[in-house]
């Protein structure tokens, strides 16, 4: 029984070495992500050394030393998940969109790091010391763990989930025609859009974060089309993709409305609906005014056919035409 630990640990490190290698084709086989496995290997060697002194010299220490390892393989969770976004490619953290989260390679890889470094601290130290010692530091890896579980928790509440949108609206270049608006008991619109693109490799993100005034009675979309286009007329050096360009997909693609969540406030948590329709306005879809609505561009295969008016009461507010 007393080696069950190591062997348990060793039996799952073996299957998800098997999984992480072969069961993707992310180029998760890089140099930069053997060398980075090397490198925690020993000093997870130098911890059940350090741990083996501890043993041998300062027994009566050793209770605090093992919050304080617990506490080093908290942060090296966070350096590991650092890490593992920003330097490794194969990698790519979607918090808005759940299929393009590469969220299960990631899981393997972490658990397979954590189990790697708890073996070989512990293989060391009973190797050195006494392996009926080692059945009460297994619980090492689970600190290096809680990182990367919190990351992911938070996440998923803002990923979109796996269905379909009915209300799939794209933007057009047609006129706003403001001047139709009935500007009357106007609100604060916050809009925050998120862009991405690939240099040498690693994916590189840009945001945006605007305001504007507008009626309460207009739909999001024009909304967002006048807020767009004040936007790129202040900052003509750092212009917003409204209409885009997709290589993959011809240029199609569709704009995806929802509230953001923010942790600062709990109104933001657990908001229904999250996913606004575009047809209709902010105040219809239960928008506060502290809200920001996030927009994100979603790929299409199919254009969309842009026909609709919409009236407030009598007075025409805008038309969409092609």
């Amino acid at each position: 029984m007393e080696y069950l630990p190591i062997i348990s640990l060793s039996f799952i490190a073996i299957l998800l070495s098997g999984v992480f290698m072969f069961g993707f084709n992310i180029d998760q086989n890089d140099k930069r992500t053997l060398l980075y496995i090397l490198i925690m290997l020993i000093l997870s060697a130098s911890f059940g050394y350090v741990l083996y002194l501890f043993t041998k010299y300062y027994p009566e220490k050793l209770p605090s030393f093992y919050i304080v390892l617990q506490f080093i393989f908290l942060i090296l969770g966070i350096f590991h998940v650092w890490f593992m976004y920003n330097k490794l490619f194969w990698s790519k953290r979607d918090i808005y969109d759940f299929k393009q989260d590469s969220l299960l390679p990631e899981t393997i890889f972490t658990i397979l790091i954590a189990s790697l470094m708890c073996i070989i601290t512990l293989a060391l130290f009973g190797f050195l010391t006494d392996f009926s010692k080692i059945t009460v530091y297994w619980a090492l890896s689970i600190s290096f763990l809680i990182p990367f579980l919190l990351l992911k928790s938070f996440d998923f509440l803002g990923q979109i989930p796996h269905r379909d949108f009915s209300q799939k609206w794209q933007f057009t270049n047609n006129p706003i025609k403001e001047d139709h608006w009935n500007w009357e008991n106007e609100i604060w619109v916050n809009f925050e859009l998120k862009e991405k693109w690939i240099r040498s490799r690693q994916e590189m993100n840009r945001s945006a974060s605007f305001r504007i005034m507008a009626p309460r009675k207009v739909p999001i979309r024009e909304i967002f089309r006048l807020a767009i286009r004040e936007y790129n007329r202040k900052r003509p050096d750092i212009v917003v993709q409204d209409l885009g360009f997709e290589k993959e997909i011809n240029g199609m693609f569709w704009w995806l409305f929802s509230i953001k969540f923010n942790w600062k406030q709990p109104g933001t948590w657990f908001r229904k609906p999250r996913y606004l329709d575009p047809y209709i306005s902010p105040v219809a879809n239960g928008i506060h005014p502290k809200d920001i609505i996030l927009a994100r561009r979603m790929s299409t295969e199919k254009a969309f056919d842009n026909k609709e008016d919409y009236f407030d009461g009598d007075v025409a507010m805008g038309e969409l035409v092609e």
